[in-house]
C-alpha cells in the first residue's frame, strides 16, 4: 500500500487517530497540515467489538486510571480546598442572604477563604408559636474606640433591642464585672454619653458611618444599610463622636462607573494574592469592598 501523502513509497506510519498512511516524516507533518489531524489517538472514539483487540482494553484501562489520577490532584489541590465551603454552611448562607433582603438588609457573602467569612455565626432560625416565623441572629461586633477594647457576640436575635445587648458591658450595676473594669471611661459616661455608630461599606465619600439608634431592634437598625457577613458597631463616647461624619440612613446608591474605579485602583498585597487568585465573578460586589478597605489601610500608615 502507498502512502496516502506523496503517493510514491510504500507506507510505514499509521496516524492513530485518522488512520491514514504515511511513509515518512515529512508526510506525516504533510497529512497533519491538510487534514487538520494532530495525530493523537483519541480514546472515547466507537471501536466495534469484532475489531476489539488487547491493546483496546489495555488502551481503555490506561484512560481510566488517568481519569481517577485528575480526580485525585483535584481533591488535593490546595486551591480549590480554600474555595469549597461545606454544604450545610454554604445552604446557610444562601438562606441568611435570602431572609436578609426580606429586610432590606444588603447581604455581602465574601468567599470562604477569608477569615471574616470563616468566622460568621450568624444564621437563620424559626420562631415559637404558631406562626413560626424565622429570625435572624447575628454575629456583631462591638468596637469600644476610645478603650481599645473589643467584644463579640456570636448569637443577637434581630429582634433584641441594642440598647439591652449593650448594657451587658456598659452598664453600671448588671454588666459583666472584667467588662466593666475595662470600659470605666463608657460605664462613667452611661448610655446617654454614647454613641452608636456603623461603617458604611463601600461609601464613595470615605469613611462614612451610620448613626444608630440604640432604643430600637437590631433588624430596625440594619435595615436599608449593607452588612457584609456581620455588622460592627462603633461605640463611642459623646465627647469624641465629631471625627465620625453622619451619613443619611437611605441605602447605598452605587454606580456602575464608580465600583470599576475602586476595583481599578486596589493594590493586592503578595499575602493576599493566593487567596484574591480564586475569586469567582458572583463575588465582584466582595472585592470592591476590600479594594475599600486597603486603601484606607493605605491613608492611615
Amino acid at each position: 500500500t502507498l502512502c496516502e501523502s506523496c503517493h510514491k513509497l510504500s507506507f510505514r506510519y499509521k496516524c492513530p487517530k485518522c488512520d491514514r498512511k504515511s511513509c515518512s516524516l515529512s508526510c506525516v507533518k504533510q497529512h497533519k497540515t491538510d487534514y487538520g489531524c494532530d495525530g493523537t489517538r483519541s480514546k472515547t472514539s466507537f471501536i466495534p467489538l469484532s475489531e476489539f483487540s488487547d491493546n483496546h482494553l489495555l488502551s481503555d484501562y490506561y484512560f481510566l486510571e488517568d481519569v481517577n489520577r485528575y480526580l485525585e490532584c483535584n481533591e488535593r489541590d490546595p486551591i480549590r480546598q480554600l474555595n469549597r465551603e461545606p454544604k450545610p454552611k454554604y445552604q446557610m448562607s444562601q438562606k441568611l442572604k435570602v431572609e436578609a433582603s426580606r429586610r432590606g438588609i444588603e447581604f455581602i457573602q465574601l468567599p470562604c477563604a477569608f477569615e471574616k467569612h470563616k468566622a460568621n455565626t450568624s444564621r437563620v432560625v424559626k420562631g415559637k408559636g404558631p406562626s413560626r416565623l424565622q429570625n435572624i441572629h447575628w454575629r456583631i461586633r462591638w468596637l469600644f474606640p476610645q478603650c481599645d477594647v473589643e467584644y463579640l457576640d456570636s448569637n443577637v436575635c434581630e429582634d433584641e433591642l441594642l440598647v439591652n445587648v449593650l448594657n451587658k458591658y456598659i452598664h453600671p450595676t448588671s454588666s459583666d464585672p472584667v467588662a466593666r473594669h475595662r470600659l470605666k471611661a463608657y460605664v462613667t459616661a452611661g448610655m446617654e454619653g454614647v454613641k452608636l455608630f456603623m461603617k458604611v461599606e463601600m461609601s464613595s465619600h470615605g469613611r462614612d458611618y451610620y448613626l444608630l439608634d440604640i432604643s430600637q431592634s437590631l433588624r430596625d437598625n440594619l435595615a436599608q444599610k449593607t452588612v457584609v457577613e456581620f455588622p460592627e458597631f462603633h461605640v463611642v463616647l459623646e465627647q469624641c463622636s465629631k471625627q465620625y461624619t453622619h451619613h443619611p440612613t437611605t441605602p447605598d446608591t452605587r454606580s456602575s462607573d464608580q465600583e470599576a474605579q475602586i476595583v481599578d485602583e486596589l493594590c493586592i498585597a503578595p499575602s493576599e494574592m493566593h487567596a484574591t487568585s480564586i475569586l469567582l465573578p458572583e463575588v465582584a460586589s466582595s472585592l470592591v469592598m476590600l479594594a475599600q478597605s486597603y486603601a484606607e489601610c493605605t491613608d492611615s500608615e
